[in-house]
């Protein structure tokens, strides 16, 4: 790279001393593009008197669904409610942009009911199965190193916002 600029690694660079997030390099943009072509015509036809935070809790409703499935060990049913989660967190958001109703509240809610349905499905998993040591300390790995890695990201989410080198 030319001009100062210099690989800091994990999508960010460092450009004449500043860290800045490297968004083009990041597989991201290409993928809510895909996102965006396929639900903005679902959202669009929906129309605007949908509210975004009714298909949010649509979307715990179906994880936690999934998750009722999954510890039944009903994991094919499981898969259906967790794949109707995922349309329905992708929509929310496309709702609310094509319609321009995105509010702070309803950000913060999709990301909690997102979390809420990540804790609940290994959980699930977990206590559905015979009980067994190895499965409890997976868990707790996974849970562990899910929710340190998504407080680094909030954390630094904030303090790129405080620069206003955006988030």
């Amino acid at each position: 790279m030319s001009g100062g600029t210099i690989l800091a690694g994990n999508g960010f660079m460092r450009v004449a001393g500043k860290l800045t997030f490297a968004k083009q390099r990041m597989l991201d943009p290409a993928l809510r593009k895909l996102k965006d072509r396929s639900l903005d015509p679902v959202a669009r036809a929906l129309g605007p008197h949908i509210s975004p935070i009714i298909v949010s809790l649509f979307s715990l409703v179906a994880g936690l669904a999934a998750s009722f499935a999954a510890f039944q060990a009903a994991y094919w049913m499981a898969l259906g409610f967790w794949l109707l989660n995922r349309l329905f967190d992708g929509l929310d958001g496309s709702l609310a942009r094509v319609h321009a109703r995105q509010t702070d509240l309803g950000g913060y809610l999709d990301i909690l009911f997102d979390f809420a349905v990540y804790a609940a499905l290994p959980v699930a998993i977990v206590m559905g199965m015979p009980p067994s040591e190895i499965a409890y300390v997976a868990l707790v790995l996974l849970l562990g190193s899910y929710y340190l890695n998504a407080a680094s990201w909030m954390y630094l989410s904030a303090i790129l916002e405080k620069r206003n080198n955006g988030s």
